[in-house]
C-alpha cells in the first residue's frame, strides 16, 4: 500500500509524465495550432523543473546518490549506444539522444549531490542554490555550452534538482495552498504579456543564447517554473486515488515512449486525441509492468511503496 505521505508525489508524477507523452506526440503539430502552441508553452516551463524537483527531493544521503546513480547511468549509456546504432546518421554519441538527455544530466546531478555530502556535511545549502542559478542564467553566455553532453541543461536544470534536495519529502504543501494560487495567478499575468515573445525552442534550455537579452527570458523562465511547481505542489491531491499506483513508477512509461510517440506523431489524429494515446499507453505501461513484476515475485497486489523507491529520478 502506497504511504500517505508518498501519494501525492506519486499523483503528481503521474500527471507529469503524462504531460511528458502528450508533449511529445503534440511536438510536430505545434505550428499548425494557436491551441497546441499555448499548450506545448505552459508544458514545457514547468514539466522538466518539477521533475528534477522531484529526482532530489528524495536525495537524503550519500547512499542514495550512489544506489541511483548506479541505476541511471548504465541504463543511459545502454539506450545511447542502441540510439547510435539503430540512428547512427542521426546520433551523436557525445550528444545525448532525444529525451535521454535526462538520465545523463540525473547523472551528473547525482554525483554534484554525493560531493556535497560527502565534503560539505549539509552546509551553504542556500548559497548552493543561488550560485546554481547564477550560473544557469551565465551558462547562455559561452558557446560551447549546448546540446553536447547535455551541458546546457544539465546547469540550468540543476537549480530545480538542488531546490527538491534541501526540501524536505514531509514538508505540508498545503499550508501554502493560498500562495499557491497567488502564484499560479502571477503566472498566468506574466505569461500573457510576454508568453509570445518566449521561443519555443528556448524552452529545451538546450543552447546558448542567440541574443544578450535572452538572460531575461531564463530569469523568467525560472521564475515561472517556481510559481507553477508550487502550484502544482499545494494543490496536487494526497489521498490513495486509483490512479495513484500508476505514479509509484514511472520510469518505465518515459523509456518506451519513444516507439509510441514517433508512431502516432506521423498519424492524422485530432490533437485532442493524443490525450486519450497518452492515458491509454500509461495504462499499459502499469499494467504490464504490474503483470511482469508479479511473474518474478517483485510485487504483490498490495504493492509497497517506499521512499528510496520513489528517488528514482521518474
Amino acid at each position: 500500500m502506497i504511504k500517505l505521505r508518498e501519494a501525492k508525489y506519486c499523483n503528481l508524477k503521474l500527471f507529469l509524465i503524462f504531460l511528458v507523452i502528450y508533449g511529445h506526440l503534440i511536438e510536430t503539430k505545434i505550428w499548425e495550432s494557436s491551441i497546441l502552441m499555448v499548450q506545448y508553452k505552459w508544458i514545457y516551463l514547468f514539466h522538466m523543473p518539477l521533475f528534477s524537483f522531484l529526482s532530489g527531493l528524495f536525495i537524503n544521503r550519500e547512499k542514495d546518490c550512489r544506489v541511483q546513480m548506479a541505476k541511471i547511468f548504465p541504463l543511459y549509456i545502454l539506450l545511447q549506444t542502441v540510439a547510435f546504432l539503430i540512428e547512427n546518421r542521426m546520433v551523436k554519441p557525445l550528444t545525448p539522444w532525444w529525451y535521454l538527455w535526462y538520465l545523463f544530466s540525473y547523472s551528473i546531478w547525482l554525483g554534484l549531490a554525493w560531493l556535497w555530502f560527502r565534503f560539505c556535511k549539509g552546509k551553504c545549502k542556500i548559497f548552493i542554490l543561488i550560485c546554481s542559478i547564477i550560473i544557469g542564467c551565465l551558462a547562455g553566455f559561452v558557446p560551447y555550452i549546448g546540446r553536447e553532453f547535455s551541458l546546457s541543461r544539465t546547469l540550468v536544470f540543476f537549480p530545480h534538482f538542488w531546490a527538491g534536495v534541501i526540501s524536505k519529502p514531509s514538508f505540508n504543501w498545503k499550508k501554502l495552498r493560498l500562495f499557491g494560487i497567488f502564484a499560479f495567478a502571477t503566472a498566468l499575468i506574466v505569461m500573457f504579456y510576454i508568453g509570445g515573445k518566449i521561443p519555443v525552442a528556448f524552452l529545451y534550455q538546450a543552447s546558448p543564447y542567440g541574443n544578450e537579452k535572452e538572460v531575461f527570458l531564463r530569469m523568467i523562465c525560472y521564475f515561472l517554473a517556481g510559481m507553477l511547481g508550487l502550484f502544482l505542489l499545494t494543490v496536487s491531491p494526497n489521498g490513495r486515488l486509483p490512479f495513484t499506483k500508476m505514479g509509484a513508477n514511472t520510469m518505465p512509461a518515459y523509456l518506451l515512449q519513444a516507439p509510441i510517440v514517433l508512431y502516432f506523431r506521423k498519424l492524422d489524429f485530432p490533437w485532442h486525441f493524443n490525450i486519450a494515446i497518452a492515458v491509454a499507453f500509461l495504462c499499459i505501461i502499469y499494467m504490464v509492468t504490474r503483470w511482469h513484476g508479479a511473474l518474478y515475485g517483485i510485487v504483490s497486489e498490495e504493492r509497497r511503496v517506499t521512499v528510496g523507491n520513489l528517488s528514482t529520478n521518474l
